[in-house]
């Protein structure tokens, strides 16, 4: 298996995972920090420049970093982030499997913060990880085929 290291045209890096030349190669993206304040969908110019990579891989997996919320009240810290659900809206069209929400900003807004964010994601397709209920759901991994592989 080899990794590389790939700037994209937004000036942040993914983490490219793929097998060697052979008729079972899977293309896996690890990408980093996604905070979307607004509604970003496939066909425009800047989008595709930039997620092309991600919608053309087999499977990826998003450090999704801002809570989707209109609740919650910002815990006390020093910077608080958050976005209106709505910009979750065309997410699928990009090409994110997966999303974690196992970070330093998806609590900004509290325990209604990570809900509204783990169904805004879930409504446009993408799987939820590194949050949930008990420790359990938090911990669950995702698992899915891929070209006819057990992926987790």
């Amino acid at each position: 298996m080899t990794v590389g290291t790939y700037p994209t045209k937004a000036g942040f890096f993914m983490e490219k995972l793929d097998r060697e030349a052979g008729s079972t190669a899977v293309q896996i993206i690890l990408c980093p920090d996604v905070y979307p304040i607004s509604p970003v969908r496939a066909g425009d110019e800047k989008v595709d420049a930039v997620f092309t990579v991600i919608r053309d891989a087999d499977f990826s997996v998003v450090n999704f970093e801002i809570p989707l919320t209109d609740r919650g009240v910002a815990v006390p810290k020093l910077l608080n982030i958050k976005g209106p659900p709505a910009a979750a809206e065309g997410l699928s069209s990009l090409g994110f499997s997966v999303a974690s929400l196992a970070n330093n900003h998806a609590g900004d807004y509290g325990w209604d913060g990570l809900v509204d964010t783990r169904r805004a994601l879930e409504a446009q397709s993408i799987q939820v990880v590194g949050m949930g209920e008990t420790l359990g759901e938090a911990l669950r991994p995702v698992v899915t085929d891929v070209k006819s592989s057990a992926s987790a």
